[in-house]
C-alpha cells in the first residue's frame, strides 16, 4: 500500500483514490469511443463535447495522482452531468443516457468528506437534473435514429452503469479491506512503541533512584537518607503506573483498584514499620488513564506513608483505602487508625500535607478534606 498512496495521498482518502483512480481509467477510453457514434449519428456538437470531457477526465486523472480527491470528484460530477444532460436532451430517453445520473450516487456517497447536507443538495440537483433532461428531451426534435440501434445504445449504457457501480463497490471494498491491514499494522507497532516508551520510563526512573542512593552514600546523615527515602517512594509510586501498564493489554487505562493494591503491597514491604500494618483496599471497578493514575498514586504514596511515620497506632495498624464513584464524581478516601491529629504531619520541612491537597486541586481537580474521626481521614472529591 505504501508504494499506491503517494505523499500527498491522505490515509483517509485512500479508497476514494482508488475508486476515482478506477473511474477515470474506464470512463475516458468510454468517452473516446462516443465521438465516433455520436458522428456517426449526426450529432456533430455531441462529439465534440466528447472531447472537452475526454480532457476533463484525464485532468481529473491527475487530480486525483496529485492527491486533490475533492477537485477529481467535482471534475468528474460536473461533466457527467453535462455530458447526460445534453445527450439525453439531444436522443431523447430512449438513449438511456439520463441513467449516468443514477451512477453519481454510489460514487459520491464512497467519499467520506461528503456532508450529509452536501450530499442532500447533490441528490437534489441529480434528481432535478433527471428529470429536465428526460422532459424536455422528449420534446426536443431529434435525428433520425433506428430503434434497432436506439435500443442497443440504451442498452449498453445501462450495462455500463450497472457494470460501472458494481466495480466502484469491489474497488471500494479491496480498498477498505487494505486499509483496515495497515491500519491494524499501525496500531499494532504503536502498542509495541507505546509499551517500550512505558518501560524506557520505568528503567529511567530505577536509574533515578540509584543515581539518588549513589548521592546519599557521600552525606552519610539521617536527613539525606530520610530525604532520598521519601523521594525513592513517591519516585516508586510513578514507576508502577508505567509498569503496569506494560503489563497491561488496554495501554492507555489501568484498573485503579489492582494499581492501588500493588501500591500497598509495595509500601508494606518497603516502609519500615515494627509493628503489623494491613493496609485494606476497597475499589469499585474503575479504570483510569496516567493522568489521574500518577496523583492518585502519589496521594496514596504519601497519606500511607504518614500514617506509618506519625499515626501513633494503640494497637495493630490498620489503614482503608476506598474508591467509588458518585454521581459523575469519585470518591478517595484513605482512614487509619491513630491516635494523632493530622495538624501533627505538617512538620517542619515535611511537604505531605501540602502535596495531598496540591494534587487532589491542581492534578484531580478535585477538593481535599483532611479531618480526625478516629483516626485521620482524608477525603477526596474529583
Amino acid at each position: 500500500m505504501s508504494m499506491l498512496v503517494k505523499d500527498q495521498v491522505q490515509l483517509e482518502d485512500y479508497r476514494m483514490y482508488q475508486v476515482t483512480n478506477f473511474v477515470t481509467l474506464l470512463g475516458t477510453p468510454a468517452h473516446i469511443l462516443f465521438i465516433p457514434m455520436f458522428f456517426y449519428l449526426g450529432y456533430d456538437f455531441l462529439a465534440i463535447f466528447n472531447v472537452l470531457s475526454v480532457a476533463m477526465w484525464v485532468y481529473a486523472r491527475i487530480l486525483n495522482s496529485r492527491g486533490n480527491q475533492t477537485g477529481a470528484i467535482t471534475v468528474l460530477i460536473v461533466e457527467v452531468m453535462a455530458h447526460a444532460i445534453l445527450a439525453t436532451i439531444s436522443l431523447g430517453e430512449e438513449s438511456g443516457f439520463q441513467y449516468y445520473f443514477l451512477g453519481l450516487i454510489p460514487y459520491a456517497m464512497f467519499h467520506q468528506k461528503f456532508s450529509k447536507k452536501g450530499f442532500a443538495f447533490l441528490a437534489l440537483v441529480i434528481a432535478l437534473s433527471f428529470l429536465v433532461s428526460v422532459i424536455v428531451g422528449g420534446r426536443y426534435p431529434h435525428n433520425d435514429v433506428s430503434q434497432s440501434l436506439m435500443d442497443l445504445l440504451r442498452y449498453a449504457n445501462i450495462m455500463i452503469v450497472i457494470v460501472g457501480v458494481s466495480l466502484m463497490s469491489m474497488y471500494f471494498r479491496e480498498a477498505s479491506l487494505e486499509l483496515e491491514g495497515t491500519l491494524k499494522e499501525t496500531v499494532k507497532d504503536r502498542e509495541v512503541l507505546i509499551k517500550e516508551v512505558h518501560h524506557r520510563v520505568k528503567n529511567n526512573m530505577q536509574i533515578i533512584i540509584s543515581l539518588l542512593h549513589l548521592q546519599g552514600d557521600k552525606y552519610n546523615n539521617e536527613i539525606s537518607e530520610q530525604i532520598i527515602q521519601t523521594t525513592e517512594s513517591r519516585i516508586n509510586s510513578m514507576l508502577l503506573v508505567h509498569e503496569q501498564l506494560f503489563q497491561n493489554d488496554a495501554l492507555s487505562s489501568v484498573n485503579v483498584g489492582s494499581y492501588i493494591e500493588a501500591l500497598s503491597d509495595d509500601l508494606k514491604y518497603n516502609l519500615e514499620y515494627s509493628r503489623d500494618l494491613d493496609i485494606a483496599v476497597k475499589c469499585e471497578d474503575i479504570l483510569f488513564s496516567i493522568d489521574k493514575l500518577i496523583p492518585i498514586g502519589l496521594i496514596v504514596n504519601e497519606a500511607v506513608t504518614n500514617c506509618v511515620k506519625y499515626a501513633d497506632f494503640k494497637d495493630k495498624a490498620l489503614i482503608q483505602i476506598n474508591l467509588e464513584k458518585r454521581g459523575d464524581k469519585y470518591l478517595l478516601f484513605i482512614k487509619d487508625n491513630g491516635q494523632t491529629k493530622p495538624q501533627s504531619y505538617a512538620r517542619e520541612g515535611s511537604i505531605g500535607v501540602d502535596l495531598i491537597s496540591g494534587l487532589a486541586q491542581s492534578k484531580l481537580k478535585g477538593s481535599c478534606q483532611i479531618y480526625f474521626n478516629k483516626g485521620t481521614c482524608i477525603e477526596i472529591i474529583f
